[in-house]
């Protein structure tokens, strides 16, 4: 029998929890057309499916609103068999388990994130408009400089995926694009730390630190001081925006539920008002033409993404779209990570002391003015600092690999029909005990030194001792946090030289102690902080607690 209205709103009820009653209307109205529309079951071989209680339903909703219960299915249906199925919103999800299944992901020229853009991306996030959205949709030349077999005609302005991939990866992902910003961040958050007088203990909250002043740094360092200067209220705007992406990429239509939407408008009217101000007052045949950081877009990838969107006649709300994308990914990842990093060094005083000692060796001085800087590039090779920021991010990074499936294909003996989609979940292959776990440090416990090896080494005395060196705790195929294959993101090298940077400063800069735990209205809590689940598959999960500490600036 086919469910009703009536028992439709129960079960929505029953999966969300407290979710506003209109809301719950309007989703039980999605379901029953969902239910009324689904689609039949394609051929072929075909994996177990995680149980749907009502087919082609349940699980679309709890994937979305309720993913970590989900999840926890999920990892149920992955102990019986390699790969499972669900439907989501009308298509069926393959979802991967194993490592060689990671690994195939990772190796595959054939899987791309182009559909996942196509689809959500540009519609969702850049806002892009249906037309705009056939550019991309329509040119098949590929993402590399020489156009793909049969393609080879396409006139080099519709070769849209090579240029957004030239974009990305030539002013963010190489080494010679990345030291300037890096060091323009040192430069300004070193700056920001200097309001705290020396030798004077306060008392701060972890959150207010890294949802204030260090986001304030790093967007500023991404777009230059005038978004800050032409929108006062930018940073509401961010976190505003950053609360509803999940809803807004996995979620319901506009109509339905608006309030994702009037987030996502609030956040990119600021972004159109600083484009069209940096549009207007850059010199594009100026001296700052090629620099890798100037005030009006500050780094080079924001100007070259503004400048190749407009040239290409995108609107500007679409180039907005593709700016704002660009900022949340960088910083809704990177300040929670602060956030945890920090938290883990209050935690353990011993672990703080171990961590400063370490740092200490990555500042150089100047010898002609005696001024003291952290030396970014030493600071990402130090072993301790990259084992803790390693284990943070396997705790609490919540992704999901997502690939569209254009030609059939076969993984691990399950055909896997076009239209199709494929799910790798991180939080999950990042948390498997048999993987990561080891004795005394069970999985779902932080331990500093998981990802650090000891090897014996001579001193410069002749003396024999034990060095720490970097090693990731698994095979690196289980690990996934900035994704995989061609669409791994080209962000990565500045987020973590920007972590490092942020918490080098802060560990040799500052005395720190922990004082308590609070909920975020800052109330008493009677626990630590975990991880976030509202953003279970979103990104980098936030503590849902904040620690307020004692610190002092030494110098």
């Amino acid at each position: 029998m086919e469910p009703n209205a009536g028992s439709l709103r129960k079960l929505s009820q029953a999966i969300l929890g407290n979710v506003p009653s209109s809301l719950t209307a309007l989703l039980a109205f999605v379901v029953f057309i969902i239910v009324l529309s689904r689609p039949g079951t394609a051929g072929g071989i075909t994996p177990p499916s995680i149980r749907d209680p009502i087919p082609f339903v349940f699980n679309t909703i709890q994937f979305i609103f309720r993913n970590e219960r989900f999840l926890q299915r999920v990892r149920k249906a992955l102990d019986d068999a390699p790969i499972v199925t669900f439907r989501l919103a009308g298509k069926t999800v393959y979802v991967m388990g194993e490592l060689k299944h990671y690994q195939a992901l990772t190796s595959s020229r054939e899987l791309t994130f182009q559909g996942m853009m196509i689809e959500v991306g540009f519609p969702k996030l850049w806002r892009m408009p249906a037309d705009e959205v056939q550019r991309f949709a329509r040119d098949k030349s590929g993402y590399t400089e020489r156009p793909l077999p049969g393609t080879e005609n396409t006139p080099t302005d519709q070769r849209y995926w090579a240029q957004k991939h030239h974009v990305f990866y030539d002013f963010l992902s190489r080494p010679n694009q990345i030291k300037p910003i890096v060091d323009e961040f040192g430069r300004q958050f070193s700056q920001e730390v200097e309001k705290y007088t020396i030798g004077e203990w306060s008392t701060m909250s972890i959150d207010k630190l890294t949802h204030q002043d260090f986001t304030k740094c790093a967007i500023t360092t991404l777009f230059g001081p005038k978004i800050l200067e032409l929108n006062p209220d930018f940073l509401d705007a961010f976190w505003g925006y950053d609360a509803y992406v999940g809803v807004l990429v996995y979620g319901l239509p506009e109509w339905m539920y608006p309030a994702p939407y009037k987030a996502s408008d609030r956040f990119l009217d600021r972004i159109e008002k600083y484009l069209d101000a940096g549009l207007k007052n850059f010199d594009w045949d100026g001296p700052d033409a090629d620099a890798q950081w100037e005030p009006n877009f500050g780094t080079r990838v924001t100007r070259e993404l503004a400048k190749w969107l407009t040239d290409a006649g995108f609107r500007p709300r679409t180039v907005a779209g593709g700016l704002g994308t660009l900022l949340f990914a960088q910083n809704s990842n990177t300040i929670p990570i602060v956030s945890w990093m920090l938290m883990e060094l209050n935690k353990d005083p011993g672990l703080l002391r171990a961590v400063r000692e370490e740092v200490a060796t990555a500042f150089v001085t100047d010898p002609a003015t005696g001024v003291r800087t952290l030396d970014p590039q030493k600071a990402v090779k130090l072993p301790l600092l990259q084992s803790v920021f390693t284990e943070v991010l396997r705790m609490c990074v919540s992704m999901v690999i997502m690939r569209t499936i254009e030609n059939p294909m076969t993984i691990g003996g399950v055909n896997i029909p076009p239209g199709s989609l494929i799910h790798a979940y991180s939080h999950l292959s990042q948390m498997e005990e048999d993987v990561w776990g080891t004795e005394g440090h069970p999985v779902d416990q932080f331990w500093a030194e998981r990802h650090i090896s000891y090897v014996e080494e001579v001193d410069e005395t002749g003396q024999l001792r034990k060095k720490r060196v970097f090693a990731l705790a698994a095979n690196s195929g289980y690990f996934f946090p900035f994704g995989c294959g061609v669409p791994i993101c080209p962000g990565r090298h500045f987020a973590k030289n920007e972590v490092f940077t942020m918490v080098g400063i802060l560990v040799d800069r500052f005395d720190m102690e922990f004082v308590k735990w609070t909920k975020m209205d800052g109330s008493p809590s009677d626990r630590p902080a975990v991880p976030d689940k509202r953003f279970s598959s979103i990104g980098t999960m936030p503590p849902d607690r904040d620690m307020i500490i004692r610190w002092k600036r030494i110098w």
